[in-house]
């Protein structure tokens, strides 16, 4: 048998380099000492949770304003051998790191609090298993009047080069492009078309696509920022749109709401979803029956999917009521599952499975 702690320096260094995640880099370096020495503490990359833009900007009063671009990974913290359990133990997180101090904070993954229960201040790698499922994009700015956060997406064709890197953001239903480098934002118009009230976007295959509140979706070329038509308008609209990206498909996810009550529905009114698949080649959204063993997440600022973790119910779509409701029937960040099968709306603390997977694990 290979002696792996043998293997030649500048292969092992080879290899480091092609690791894509700071977690990665943690588990190579734990394997053994050689492993660890061919990749220096000192020279560990910053995790991939920085700003990435910094702008002070001045409006036509004189009045300064901060703009940051901040980048959030969303991951699974898989665990094992946890008092002598057979089934490990499986955490979603959402880590965000301060760039003055370098403290790492951990924040519910469907919002913007921070974790209220108290969790691990050291993790030990080798007991500990990282999936990022998705990374999350916020324009956060601040002036005279406080400070406002809200959801964007993010691409770039040259990570060197700042006049190659785009954020798309929704401001009052309209959709803005800013391309690194510009001093405004760019507002995309389809040509020919009326103004929409756009609910979400997404950055997927190299395009921004963004749904409006009838269901009509558009890709928008970053580079030449221009926009096409990629589905019409949904025969049955409900009443607010989310994008999400699974598996190498595009999803939509259409909420839709009745004044009938019914027992047991936390909304206190009938809410149940569709979910829709894109077709692109015949510019259609086509309704999608059951999610198989994939799971969907709905948050404020981040949509993304999971599949197979063990424990927990798979062909449902989990929500934070931040993210869903706008009509004031619940306040806070509660988080609730719809079941796919039955169509009912269960709160999370109802399924052991998920509640556990918003939860530390006792270490």
């Amino acid at each position: 048998m290979a002696d792996w702690s043998h293997l030649p320096q500048e292969l092992l260094h080879q290899i480091a380099k092609a690791l894509e995640t700071h977690f990665d880099i943690l588990h190579f370096r734990a394997v053994c000492s050689s492993w660890r020495a061919s990749v220096p503490y000192n020279l560990l990359p910053r995790p991939s949770y920085s700003r990435l833009l910094r702008l002070i900007l001045e409006d036509e009063d004189g009045e300064k304003s901060l703009t940051l671009v901040l980048q959030r990974p969303i991951s699974i913290f898989k665990f094992h051998g946890l008092h002598n359990r057979r089934i490990p133990h499986f955490w979603l997180v959402k880590r965000e790191e301060d760039d003055e101090s370098g403290q790492i904070h951990i924040l519910n993954p469907l919002s913007s609090s921070k974790m209220k229960p108290k969790y691990p201040k050291v993790l030990d790698i080798s007991r500990l298993q990282v999936q990022e499922l998705a990374l999350e994009y916020v324009i956060q700015g601040t002036d005279y009047a406080g400070t406002t956060t809200a959801k964007a997406a993010y691409w770039y064709s040259n990570p060197n080069d700042d006049c190659q890197r785009y954020v798309v953001f929704i401001e009052g239903g309209d959709l803005y492009l800013f391309k690194f480098g510009d001093e405004e934002a760019t507002k995309i118009e389809e040509e020919g078309s009326w103004s929409p009230f756009y609910d979400d976007f997404i950055q997927f295959k190299g395009k921004f696509y963004a749904v409006d509140n009838m269901g009509k979706t558009i890709a928008v070329e970053p580079c030449s920022r221009t926009a096409t038509t990629v589905a019409g308008q949904l025969t049955f609209s409900g009443e607010k749109k989310f994008l999400v990206e699974s598996f190498g498909k595009l999803l939509l996810v259409d909420i839709f709401r009745a004044s009938k009550t019914i027992h047991g529905d936390p909304y206190g009114k009938t809410l149940w979803f569709q979910v829709f698949q894109l077709d692109e080649e015949r510019k259609r959204w086509d309704l999608v029956k059951s999610l198989g063993d994939r799971i969907l997440f709905l948050g404020k600022y981040c949509n993304f999917s999971a599949s197979r973790i063990p424990g927990v119910q798979a062909d449902c779509i989990v929500f934070s009521n931040e993210a869903v409701c706008e009509y004031g029937e619940l306040k806070g960040d509660a988080v609730y599952v719809f079941q796919m099968r039955n169509q009912r709306v269960i709160p999370l603390q109802d399924f052991d499975g998920y509640l556990y997977l918003f939860r530390p694990p006792l270490l």
